[in-house]
Parts: structure tokens; sequence; C-alpha cells
């Protein structure tokens, strides 16, 4: 990433969003997406499952997704935009201050979540 080969005309054939993960099949598609790739992966291979083995499940495995993407990867991009890296490459107006603490108040929460989960 920090070469940025995830931008390349080459890299953005594989996937045009130029997001990584990506994973190359031995045909050539490439699905993205960590989720998307899981299905993919849990479609071919379905034992042992990833995504559960019944409905409420495959519904709270979802939930989480959800949260960890919504409320947690959100706010990791808050960090990397005001962190050190980015700041280097002089692309954003930094903020010090928006750096980590919504991260670390909600793995606290989900630390205390997960603590409870058999």
């Amino acid at each position: 990433m920090t070469k940025g080969e995830h931008k390349t005309s080459e890299f953005l054939k594989k996937n045009p969003s130029g997001k990584i993960p990506v994973l190359e099949l031995e045909d050539g598609r490439c699905p993205g997406e960590s989720v998307a790739i899981f299905r993919y992966i849990e479609g071919v291979h379905p034992e042992p499952n990833l995504m559960g083995p019944d409905p409420f499940e495959v519904g709270h495995i979802e939930m989480r997704n959800r949260h960890i993407e919504t409320e947690f990867w959100s706010q990791v991009g808050v960090s990397w935009v005001n962190g050190s890296i980015v700041g280097a490459m002089r692309i954003y107006k930094q903020i010090p201050e928006a750096k980590v603490a919504n991260v670390a108040k909600y793995c606290e929460r989900l630390d205390a979540e997960l603590a409870t989960a058999p």
C-alpha cells in the first residue's frame, strides 16, 4: 500500500476500486472485499463454514460484520488519514486529535461483548 501498487493500472484491472484485499482466481477473475472473498471460499469449501451454520448465526455474523464496518473501520480510516503514513504523503491536512480515541472505544465495547459469548 505504501508504494501505491494497488492504484496501478495493472491492479485496477483486477479491482477498479483500487482496494485490497483481492483474491485472484486461477481463471483470472478477481473477487474483492473480505466478506465477498469469504463467501466465495465458503462456496468452494463449505466445511468448516465461515459465515454460520444456521440462519441465526448467518444473521449474527452479518450483524457483527456491519458493526465492524461502520463503527470500527470507519474510525480506523479516520486514524489512517490523520496518521503518520498519510501525513508523510501530505495529501490531507492532519487532525491529530482525530486519531485512535473512537477505535479504542469500539475495541473496548467489542471486547466486553465477546467476553460474554461462547
